[in-house]
């Protein structure tokens, strides 16, 4: 393109717009405001599928192991916890660790416990974390059938909603900046 080209195009453009101005400032604000709002909704959608992925890899199994076991049996237990496949911690809660840690929990409401004397109804336990969120079941029912294991929970019912909440929302982030961004680039 010619330099002469060039000038008489940039020349064309500053006419027009000084002739409609107003109708400049009318397309330039739309623009603006529809990259404004579609920006806003980006950043609301990303930080809804953060939150979702950060709630849902804070899901752990708590492992309720039997009364009667040894040491070694419950060492035993947490190895073969460790084994199975798509497990990325697993921690050890003794008796006494978890009566402190539901004494905290009750805050004012310590002397709940002061009713139990030395007695420490609580069992030993294991928190397992997985590393992906969709195998928290799976894993779950695995550890039950160990021997030595009195039972496996992970609030399965809260953790279904959640994987239900987490899905709509990214499902619906989705939807919405494709909406948008669509709208954006016919405006």
């Amino acid at each position: 393109m010619k330099i002469r080209t060039a000038e008489y195009y940039v020349q064309e453009v500053l006419r027009s717009l000084r002739r409609n101005n107003w109708m400049t400032f009318a397309a330039v604000g739309t623009v603006a405001v529809s990259l404004f709002i579609l920006g806003v909704f980006l950043i609301l959608a990303l930080n809804m599928n953060r939150a979702a992925s950060m709630l849902e890899s804070q899901v752990q199994i708590s492992v309720y192991l039997k009364d009667d076991l040894s040491e070694d049996a419950e060492q035993d237990v947490g190895a073969k916890i460790k084994a199975l496949q798509g497990i990325e911690s697993v921690k050890y809660v003794g008796r006494d660790e978890a009566k402190e840690r539901l004494s905290e929990r009750l805050g004012e409401q310590k002397y709940l416990l002061d009713a139990l004397g030395d007695k420490n109804p609580l069992p030993n336990a294991y928190e397992v974390t997985v590393r992906q969120p969709d195998m928290v079941e799976t894993a779950a029912k695995q550890i039950e059938r160990m021997d030595g294991v009195e039972s496996a929970k992970y609030g399965q019912d809260v953790v279904e909603h959640l994987f239900d909440i987490t899905r709509l929302v990214r499902l619906f982030g989705v939807l919405l900046i494709l909406l948008l961004g669509g709208a954006t680039i016919f405006i």
